[in-house]
C-alpha cells in the first residue's frame, strides 16, 4: 500500500513538474515573440523581414504544439538544468564545459528547421548576439564549431573552464578574427595546443587543436592574463600519463618562449595579442599602448602560424627587415585567376597538335580550324585565334619560366576584334568564326548559359579582358614552391592568382623565390584541411613583405635566377640537399621523408645541392643582415615545417 501510495505521489509530482515546465516554455516563446515582432516593426531590412517572417511562423507552431500537448524539439538550458542556473547558493552556470563540436564547412550546414540555409545561418548569429547583448558577432563565412565557442563560455559560471577540441582554422583564416577577439576580450584564455606530428582523428580531414579558457569575473582586466601556445613534438600518447602531467605543469608555469624535446611552448599576454592584430590593420603610431586596449579596432591575426608553427627565426627576419620589407599589395596588383562557371566548356585540350603549335598557328593564321576537345565529351574543331594558353594545374609549371610545352590546355576566349564587335552591336567578327559561333551554340544547348557565373557576363561565352600577369602565384602548395613566371602570352586557371608588377621591377620575382617565401607560407597559410596541402588566399598575398630595393645589387643575382628559372622545378627537400626514399614498399613511418634531417643539416650542404638558389638566397640574406647561423636556421626551419606538415598528413 505505502508503494503505491509513494508511486502516485511521485507521478503526481512528476506531472507537476512536466506542467510548470511546459508554463516556462510557453513563456520563454512568447518573449521571443514579443521581441521578434518588435524588431519586424522597428526594421527597414528586407532580408531582415523575410528571416523574421520565417522565425516567428516557425515560433508561433512551436507555441501551438506546446498548448496541444504535443511533445516540441526545443531545448533550454535554464528548464533542463535548474539546479546550475538556478543554484540555492554560488554562481549560477556549469564548472566545465567539454566539447567536440561538429566539423561542418559553412557552405555545408544544413538546417534542422523549415528554415532556409541563410536565414538558419542569420538566426544563429542573431541568437549568439542576444546571449553576449550585441558584444560579440559571429562572422558569416564560419563553419559550424564557431557558435560553440560563444555558447560554450556563455554557459559557464565566473571561474568555470572551457575545454574544446577544434578545427585549428580559427587562429589563421579571416572568420577567426570575431574569435580570436571574443577570446582576447571575453575571456581570460588559458591554452592552446596543436600537435604537430600526429593528427587527432583518422576519420576526419581536419587539423585540430585544444583550447582551454576561463569566463572571468564581470569587469576583470584580462590584459596581462598570459595565453600560452603549445606545440607538442610527439604524439599525445606517447607522454601520457604521467609524462604529459609533468608537460602541463611547466607549461602552465612558463612565461618566456621555452623549448623541449617533447613541445615547444611561446607565452604571450592577451594584451599582446590584441595589439598585434590592431597592428595588422594599422600604423604603429595610430596605436594605443596604453588605456583600454580592447576598444581599438581588431583586424585578427595568424596567431597558428606565429606561435603554434612558427621557429625563432620568423621574428628575427621581421625585425631585421623592418624599413626593408614592404607588402607585395603596395607595388603590384594581385588578383584571381579565371573562374569560368563552366571548365567544361572554357577549357580545351588539343587533338593532335600542342598547345605550342596551336598558339604559332594564332599568330599567322587565326581563322584556321584545329581540333579539339572538352572534359564533356564534345570533340570538334575551333579557330585557333579563340585558343588561349592556360595553366590549369601547378603540375604543369615545370620550371621557374613557364613553357607552353609543358601545358596541356587552351582557354576558350573571342579574339579583341570580335570583343569590339560585339560592344558595337557589330556581329559581323563573330561570323569569321563559324566553328567557335556553333560550339558557343553547342554550349547553350547543354544549359552552360544559364550557369550563375555565366549568366552574370554579357555575352555568357566572354571570361573577360585581362592583362597577362608577370608571375603566377599558386594558391595551394605541397613540396614544390615556384612563382612562376610569365613567358608570354599565357593565362591561368583560378587555382593562381595574377601578380602584376610594374615595368622594369623584377627585383620582387627574385625574392618571391627565395627560400624566404616557403617559411612565410608554411607559417602563416592555412593548413587546417589535414590532406597536407597549405593554402594561401589573394588578401594575405596582398600583405606578404617583400623586397624592393637591394643597394649594389651584384650582377651575378641574375646570372643565378635565370639558372634557376630554366632548369626543372624539384621538391623543397632535394633543393635543400636531402633525398627522398624511392622505395615502392616501405613501412616507415615517415616514408618517403624518414631522409629528411633538417638537424644535420649545414650550409654546405644547401650550396652544393643548389647553387643558384644560394647564391639568390645569400644576396637576400645580406640586405637583411642574417648571420650564417640565421641563414641555416631558415633552411632547417622549412625544412623541418614542410616535413612536419606533410608526415602529420600521412599519420592516419
Amino acid at each position: 500500500e505505502l508503494e503505491k501510495t509513494l508511486t502516485t505521489y511521485l507521478a503526481k509530482k512528476e506531472q507537476e513538474v512536466f506542467v510548470e515546465e511546459r508554463k516556462i516554455v510557453g513563456e520563454i516563446l512568447d518573449h521571443y515573440l514579443r521581441k521578434m515582432e518588435r524588431e519586424m516593426q522597428e526594421t527597414n531590412s528586407p532580408q531582415r523581414r523575410q528571416m523574421l517572417e520565417e522565425s516567428i511562423k516557425l515560433v508561433r507552431g512551436q507555441k501551438e504544439r506546446l498548448e496541444r500537448g504535443e511533445p516540441i524539439p526545443l531545448f533550454f538550458w535554464e528548464v533542463a538544468f535548474p539546479e546550475v542556473f538556478f543554484p540555492d547558493s554560488g554562481e549560477p552556470g556549469f564548472d566545465i564545459v567539454l566539447a567536440n563540436p561538429p566539423y561542418v564547412r559553412q557552405e555545408k550546414i544544413k538546417p534542422p528547421t523549415p528554415l532556409s540555409p541563410q536565414n538558419y545561418k542569420a538566426a544563429i548569429q542573431r541568437n549568439i548576439e542576444y546571449l553576449w547583448d550585441n558584444q560579440v558577432k559571429v562572422p558569416g563565412r564560419a563553419d559550424l564549431y564557431v557558435p560553440f565557442f560563444f555558447v560554450g563560455i556563455s554557459l559557464l559560471k565566473q571561474g568555470g573552464v572551457l575545454c574544446f577540441v577544434t578545427s585549428n582554422a580559427w587562429l589563421d583564416v579571416d572568420y577567426g578574427s570575431e574569435v580570436q577577439k571574443f577570446f582576447l576580450t571575453k575571456t581570460r584564455w588559458l591554452m592552446t595546443i596543436d600537435n604537430l606530428k600526429k593528427r587527432t582523428f583518422a576519420g576526419s580531414d581536419i587539423n585540430t587543436v585544444i583550447t582551454l579558457a576561463v569566463r572571468p569575473k564581470e569587469g576583470e582586466d584580462v590584459g596581462e592574463n598570459i595565453v600560452r601556445f603549445v606545440a607538442f613534438r610527439v604524439p599525445f600518447e606517447e607522454l601520457m600519463p604521467d609524462l604529459m602531467g609533468v608537460a602541463l605543469e611547466e607549461i602552465y608555469e612558463a612565461t618566456e618562449r621555452k623549448q623541449e624535446h617533447e613541445y615547444r611552448v611561446t607565452p604571450k599576454t592577451q594584451r599582446e595579442l590584441y595589439l598585434e592584430g590592431v597592428e595588422e590593420q594599422e600604423d604603429e603610431q595610430n596605436i594605443s599602448l596604453v588605456g583600454d586596449w580592447s576598444t581599438q579596432e581588431y583586424g585578427g591575426n595568424k596567431l597558428g602560424g606565429k606561435y603554434l608553427r612558427a621557429p625563432d627565426i620568423f621574428f628575427t627576419i621581421l625585425e631585421k627587415g623592418k624599413g626593408k620589407l614592404v607588402p607585395l599589395g603596395e607595388i603590384a596588383e594581385v588578383r584571381r585567376g579565371f573562374t569560368t562557371g563552366a571548365n567544361e566548356f572554357f577549357y580545351l585540350q588539343p587533338v593532335g597538335m600542342s598547345v605550342k603549335d596551336i598558339v604559332e598557328l594564332q599568330g599567322i593564321a587565326p581563322t584556321t580550324p584545329v581540333r579539339v576537345r572538352n572534359d564533356a565529351g564534345w570533340e570538334g574543331e575551333i579557330e585557333a585565334g579563340w585558343l588561349h594558353p592556360v595553366i590549369k594545374s601547378p603540375r604543369e609549371i615545370r620550371t621557374l619560366r613557364v613553357r607552353l610545352e609543358d601545358l596541356s590546355h587552351l582557354l576558350f576566349m573571342p579574339p579583341k576584334e570580335v570583343r569590339e564587335g560585339i560592344r558595337a552591336r557589330n556581329l559581323k567578327p563573330l561570323k569569321q568564326y563559324p566553328n567557335a559561333l556553333a560550339y558557343i551554340r553547342w554550349g547553350e544547348r547543354q544549359g552552360y548559359h544559364q550557369r550563375p557565373t555565366c549568366k552574370s557576363r554579357n555575352p555568357w561565352w566572354d571570361v573577360g579582358e585581362w592583362a597577362y600577369p608577370t608571375l603566377f602565384w599558386s594558391d595551394a602548395y605541397n613540396y614544390r614552391y615556384p612563382v612562376a613566371i610569365n613567358s608570354g602570352a599565357i593565362y591561368g586557371d583560378k587555382r593562381f592568382f595574377f601578380i602584376y608588377l610594374p615595368q622594369n621591377c623584377f627585383l620582387p620575382a627574385i625574392y618571391l623565390n627565395s627560400t624566404i617565401t616557403p617559411l612565410f607560407i608554411e607559417l602563416q597559410g592555412i593548413a587546417n584541411l589535414g590532406e597536407g596541402a597549405i593554402y594561401t588566399n589573394v588578401y594575405w598575398l596582398q600583405g606578404y613583405p617583400v623586397l624592393t630595393d637591394i643597394p649594389d645589387l651584384p650582377r651575378t643575382i641574375f646570372a643565378a635566377f635565370h639558372r634557376l628559372c630554366e632548369r626543372p622545378i624539384r621538391s623543397i627537400f632535394e633543393e635543400l640537399g636531402f633525398e627522398l626514399c624511392r622505395k615502392r614498399r616501405c613501412d616507415h613511418p615517415e616514408h618517403p621523408y624518414e631522409q629528411v634531417t633538417p638537424e644535420a643539416l649545414t650550409l654546405e650542404q644547401v650550396q652544393r645541392a643548389s647553387p643558384d638558389r644560394f647564391e639568390l638566397d645569400a644576396v637576400i640574406f645580406d640586405v637583411l643582415g642574417l648571420t650564417d647561423d640565421e641563414r641555416l636556421a631558415v633552411y632547417k626551419a622549412v625544412a623541418q615545417l614542410v616535413k612536419d606538415r606533410l608526415v602529420k598528413a600521412r599519420s592516419v
